[in-house]
């Protein structure tokens, strides 16, 4: 849609006046059809996570029965379930990728939350133990219960220059006021 053209007389108070009020009107209009779009991106990015988590948790079809070892058969003989939630694993996985830092597993839930997942919070925190020591695809960090991408790295520590002596930030020859 190509904007109308906008003429206006500079020596005209009252035409002046007129698209004055007519631009402020144009411009209350766009930035209420800009907050109904920012709204729209919102639920269909929520709609879009809530699929995506709904399309990991569909049973997949099997295709060829593949021979079971023995080792996967429990002592009662039924079938040790030998693959994850892997739904939920990537999804913690891809919030931890995605704060860029470590994190803690309360930040994660309350993030899946805010995102319409309606996770436990022991769900969320056995998912990043997983991710972190079963399939490796994050890293335990540094603190309880922290969690960072595979390519953080904690920074280093800062270095001493008081040197032991004193907490003060002022060199020991300082005169003073």
């Amino acid at each position: 849609m190509e904007p109308e053209p906008f003429v206006i007389d500079l020596n005209d108070p009252a035409d002046l006046a007129a698209k004055h009020r007519k631009a402020v009107a144009i411009v209350t209009q766009l930035e209420r059809d800009l907050a109904e779009v920012q709204a729209l991106e919102r639920r269909i990015a929520q709609w879009q996570a809530r699929a995506a988590f709904l399309a990991s948790q569909l049973p997949e079809a099997p295709s060829e029965p593949d021979p079971e070892p023995e080792s996967a058969r429990n002592g009662d003989g039924r079938r040790e379930r030998r693959e994850r939630n892997d739904g939920l694993t990537e999804l913690v996985v891809e919030v931890v990728n995605r704060e860029i830092r470590a994190i803690k597993s309360k930040r994660v839930h309350a993030l899946l939350a805010g995102e319409g997942h309606d996770l436990t919070p022991s769900s969320v925190s056995n998912a990043l133990h997983y991710a972190a020591h079963g399939v490796k695809k994050i890293r335990v960090a540094p603190g309880r219960g922290m969690y960072a991408p595979l390519a953080y790295e904690p920074s280093a520590p800062r270095p001493d220059w008081s040197g032991g002596i004193s907490p003060s930030p002022l060199p020991a020859d300082f005169g003073g006021v």
